[in-house]
């Protein structure tokens, strides 16, 4: 008869398995799991600090801040302010920038709107009747023309009135954005088919009212690229009719994303010595242009602030804008307008 093997050894195994599976487990160690939950601790922190406190936006120098408006490069080696003191804020706040409606879609808008057409296909105009529309280039602005100048008996502008139907006009041509009205940008004169100068209020027949895209935080107005000229600009006349309208392509949204600190007015001065400026005006007496890069030496009389987009950078922060005197290398003089960021630039991007 054929001997089984032996189930011992196979038992015994089992046993011992069964022992050690019995044995109580060793807790961890008191110092691993308060290390564990620090560490946890630490994440969490870090994770909700980053969330909660914005990066500096680091803004460089581009070509924008380092040309003139014509392309040239600056050379005021030598300048200075003799104007009064500003109280300007220490710090304003950075905006990123997207594009609310494309430029083609809100003027095509206004076409329909008035029935305009172009008369060929290579004119910068459109035009129905007596209302048109005219495209400029240098800078990028159009103009809507709704009744010409005429030599017609007006009554002289009220002010107030003349405000409230600019407003509601342009509320009512751009209803997917906010604007601000620029205090102070009034412009008084007499309404002919003879442009005159500027007159006193009290004599005036019609009237320029200055517009800006309104910001979440800042009371300043927004200049397109390197234009001088305010970006929305409603003429009324002493009957509160709408005359005109010139405006940039603005039309874009604004998102706070920094706070950062404003250059004092002797940095600015020596930033635009060091070629960091752009000369966005430069007219001599008989309103002939001279030559941007001749000029040398200026003289500032008065300063402002103004919030600019560097087309190369999709952020828009703030500028220094000083009007004076300019002087060139061999004494021609001209009056200047000079641009140049109020906000420390890092990097160079030339």
């Amino acid at each position: 008869m054929t001997e089984l093997p032996s189930n011992q050894p196979q038992y015994e195994e089992l046993q011992d398995i069964r022992s050690s599976l019995e044995q109580p487990r060793k807790k961890p160690s008191r110092l691993w799991i308060g290390l564990g939950i620090v560490a946890v601790v630490l994440l969490v922190v870090a994770a909700i600090i980053q969330t909660f406190t914005p990066r500096t936006v680091r803004i460089p120098e581009t070509p924008f801040v380092v040309t003139n408006s014509n392309n040239t490069l600056p050379n005021l080696t030598e300048v200075s302010y003799s104007g009064p003191t500003p109280d300007f804020p220490t710090q304003f706040s950075v905006y990123a920038v997207t594009q609310t409606l494309p430029e083609q879609v809100v003027v095509g808008d206004m076409l329909a709107k008035y029935g305009l057409m172009k008369p060929r296909n290579d004119a910068n105009y459109w035009i129905n009747g007596p209302i048109s529309l005219i495209q400029d280039t240098s800078p990028p602005m159009y103009t809507l023309v709704l009744k010409d100048p005429e030599n017609e008996a007006l009554p002289i502008i009220n002010i107030e009135q003349a405000r409230l139907v600019a407003s509601r006009f342009m509320q009512d041509t751009f209803p997917e954005f906010q604007f601000s009205f620029i205090p102070g940008s009034e412009g008084y004169f007499i309404l002919s088919t003879e442009p005159g100068g500027p007159v006193p209020p009290e004599q005036a027949t019609g009237v320029t009212l200055s517009f800006t895209p309104t910001l979440e935080t800042e009371n300043l107005p927004i200049f397109y690229d390197k234009s001088f000229e305010p970006p929305f600009i409603v003429t009324v006349d002493g009957n509160n009719t709408i005359r005109t309208l010139r405006f940039s392509p603005l039309f874009k949204q604004y998102t706070k994303v920094d706070t950062q600190n404003v250059l004092s007015l002797d940095e600015s001065l020596t930033q635009i010595e060091s070629g960091v400026a752009s000369i966005i005006s430069a007219t001599i007496e008989d309103m002939n242009r001279v030559s941007m890069s001749e000029l040398t030496a200026a003289n500032f009389s008065s300063v402002g602030l103004e919030y600019r987009q560097d087309p190369n950078f999709d952020v828009l922060y703030p500028f220094f804008h000083f009007y004076g005197t300019g002087t060139s290398s061999n004494g021609v003089t001209a009056e200047i307008e000079v641009i140049t960021p109020a906000v420390k630039l890092t990097g160079f991007q030339r």
